[in-house]
């Protein structure tokens, strides 16, 4: 069973994006992804140019990557949040092949109380931050558990950063095994929140020598630090009962952030 995550940065560059997945249509068996709609855009944060008011477009790209996949998939969505004009933000989502996998559960866990903002807030104690929970079952019978989230910047609020980071673990920790905990963490693989938190978990990047998923062409540390190492910030985490017999970073020019593609022994 083949697993494909990536942090889309709100289809910016969808075009590209369609044609990879399109790609790898006979190949993955799992999508997750991250930010299929509007980014942020705030003061606080690293990236504060994009998306101005009159480009907002195609924010939400989870129908476009639906009709790409095909019937052969099956997709879905979590909205982080709206904003009062009804403009979608952020959002996750993943897509299972339908013949080979079995969806038994979907719920989403929330971090952060807020069901609607203002698209120009900077306090983030009112944003709503993301995982979306799955148990699924495969033609063996065989059932595990996949977590798939986008978390703050760890750098740009520290304190709700942790906050954030000590509920999702909580929740971790009462799924059952085995479980994958995949997606943008937003702090490196050595981060100690990792070890804090997660400790029941192996840290894949870690393991592999992942040392960088953010694209040198693109993303934006690089324009700033154009000799920077970049940090292995799309983390893959799971059980210890786990065989991960494959893991790749492909440096496609696809977004911002580089495709984690893992292969789990069945």
């Amino acid at each position: 069973m083949k697993v494909l995550s990536l942090n889309l940065q709100c289809g910016k560059y969808l075009d590209g994006v369609l044609s990879y997945l399109q790609s790898k249509i006979n190949d993955i068996d799992i999508f997750a992804f991250q930010e299929v709609a509007g980014g942020y855009r705030y003061a606080l944060q690293f990236q504060t140019v994009d998306f101005s008011e009159n480009n907002f477009l195609n924010i939400d790209v989870f129908f476009e990557i639906k009709n790409c996949l095909g019937d052969a998939y099956e997709g879905f969505l979590t909205k982080a949040y709206t904003d009062k004009s009804g403009k979608n933000y952020v959002g996750s989502a993943v897509f299972i092949r339908k013949n080979k996998i079995k969806k038994n559960i979907f719920k989403n866990f929330f971090m952060g109380n807020q069901k609607i903002i203002d698209s120009s807030e900077k306090n983030h104690n009112k944003v709503r931050y993301v995982a979306q929970f799955f148990e699924f079952e495969i033609q063996n019978g065989f059932t595990f558990y996949l977590v798939n989230i986008h978390m703050l910047k760890y750098k740009s609020y520290e304190i709700l950063s942790e906050k954030y980071f000590q509920e999702l673990s909580k929740e971790v920790e009462k799924t059952k095994e085995p479980i994958i905990l995949i997606g943008d963490f937003n702090i490196d693989r050595e981060h100690f929140i990792l070890d804090k938190y997660f400790n029941k978990l192996r840290n894949i990047n870690s393991l592999c020598n992942i040392e960088n998923t953010l694209n040198n062409n693109r993303h934006l540390l690089f324009e700033r630090h154009p000799n920077h190492i970049g940090y292995s910030v799309d983390q893959m985490l799971c059980s210890k009962s786990f065989c991960i017999s494959y893991v790749k970073v492909e440096k496609k020019m696809i977004s911002d952030h580089y495709p984690i593609i893992f292969k789990i022994k069945e």
